[in-house]
């Protein structure tokens, strides 16, 4: 597709002051960028099996559900790169501020957060780890304890 518009571009004769030249060529800089920087990232993967994973300690890929302790709610959470974060879909990144007060803990730890969000009359949010399960395993377990 970019071809096709460089290509095109070209035909219209003079190259000096050709705008659709330039915007086909800077687009495809833009791609050739992006092509090398997901070969950087697959270069760098690291594959981690989630049957053989610790389900004792939070890591990436650890779903988790917490309990706000101020507002006695409960939230399931996955730990997942930065690039997967998806707060509506529950995956939250390692290096957000939540994932990173999770990261190494064990279910049943109290554990206080500061919260963007929380710069009201609670900047910071108390939670405890009710139970931290891999998706390979199904289902949460039961979180009624």
């Amino acid at each position: 597709r970019i071809r096709e518009a460089i290509r095109l571009a070209r035909a219209d004769g003079d190259v000096r002051e050709n705008s659709p030249l330039d915007a086909a060529r800077e687009q495809q800089q833009f791609t050739e960028r992006r092509i090398r920087q997901l070969q950087n990232d697959l270069a760098r993967v690291e594959i981690v099996d989630a049957a053989n994973a610790d389900t004792e300690k939070v890591s990436i890929g650890s779903r988790v559900t917490l309990q706000d302790m101020t507002l006695l709610t409960r939230r399931i959470f996955t730990l997942v790169d930065i690039r997967e974060a998806d707060v509506s879909a529950g995956k939250i990144s390692t290096v957000s501020p939540i994932g990173q007060a999770l990261m190494g803990r064990s279910a049943g730890d109290e554990l206080t957060i500061n919260t963007p969000s929380g710069s009201g009359p609670t900047p910071h949010r108390r939670y405890r780890g009710i139970a931290i399960w891999r998706h390979v395993h199904g289902a949460p377990p039961d979180c009624n304890g």
